[in-house]
């Protein structure tokens, strides 16, 4: 993939951890919105770019924006997850209504077990393996709105955790649902990956989430203190600047990207995994984000 910006630099923040990767563009990607969001579903073809996934070749533009590569040196967004362990990865469950209709042989074969994440999971619902969660009789409802992390057990007693891009509706019986906060821990766990499930409340929950909350906000605090002191003190010294370009070489090529093109009045900078080829500009004697 090569990205390329439109009317200023190309300014990006990649975030690794997990299956998947982020990668942030200041002032955003010059694509068009489709139901209000530059999100792409490949499953219906709609949005981001033609509505797929990104191929060798793509070119992406980005929206012109103030904020320089050098403003942003020097920022980063601290972990909120805990250390991955050797173990199964913990997922907090809230029981569902429906959990007191079903018998405590079945509650304690699904809190006591673990689970390895199918690899037939996507986006729609993580599908699990492990041992079948066998009812004597099926318990059926009647159709309702689905959530986020309910976990639904079909026929075949093998629970189907709902994921972002889960149908509207559904008649599975619902054991309980993945607490908020645990939901983008469970996202990025890999097919193969061994998960147990611990019951909390609603209100354990709730403090969690307020936690969370309030680490977000203290994390936007922090970042906004180091782009005004960045701003005040003018530009980064060259030192720390050619580290950061550094710092941005090794990430793209131990990237999937076959290519990556940055360029600021200082700098122009093109990578592949074969080769970096970095130019100097002339100086133009002027804070970058004037």
């Amino acid at each position: 993939m090569r990205t390329v910006n439109k009317g200023d630099e190309l300014k990006t923040g990649p975030i690794m951890g997990g299956i998947f990767s982020y990668i942030a563009f200041a002032g955003g990607l010059d694509i068009p919105k489709v139901m209000d969001s530059y999100s792409t579903s490949t499953r219906f073809s709609i949005g981001g770019f033609d509505g797929r996934a990104l191929e060798e070749g793509d070119y992406l533009e980005s929206k012109a924006t103030d904020i320089s590569f050098k403003r942003m040196a020097g920022r980063r967004v601290h972990s909120l997850t805990e250390s991955r362990s050797s173990g199964p990865v913990n997922i907090r469950v809230i029981p569902s209504s429906e959990q007191p209709a079903l018998t405590n042989v079945i509650r304690d074969s699904f809190y006591t077990q673990k689970y390895t994440i199918s690899s037939k999971s996507d986006r729609m619902g993580y599908r699990l393996a492990g041992k079948r969660i066998d009812m004597a009789e099926q318990h059926s409802v009647i159709s309702e709105g689905t959530v986020w992390g309910d976990i639904q057990v079909p026929p075949d007693g093998q629970p189907i955790i709902l994921m972002a891009d889960r149908q509207t509706t559904g008649g599975y019986p619902v054991i309980g649902t993945v607490c908020s906060v645990d939901r983008s821990k469970l996202v990025q766990c890999s097919p193969g990956t061994e998960i147990q499930f611990t019951q909390i409340n609603v209100e354990e929950a709730q403090t969690l989430f307020k936690k969370q909350k309030n680490w977000f906000k203290q994390q936007q605090e922090r970042l906004n203190d180091l782009a005004l002191k960045s701003k005040q003190s003018g530009e980064v010294s060259g030192v720390l600047a050619r580290n950061k370009i550094d710092d941005l070489i090794n990430i793209i090529k131990d990237s999937s990207f076959t290519q990556f093109s940055y360029s600021d009045k200082q700098i122009k900078l093109d990578i592949d995994h074969q080769s970096v080829m970095v130019q100097e500009k002339e100086s133009t004697n002027q804070p970058e984000d004037q």
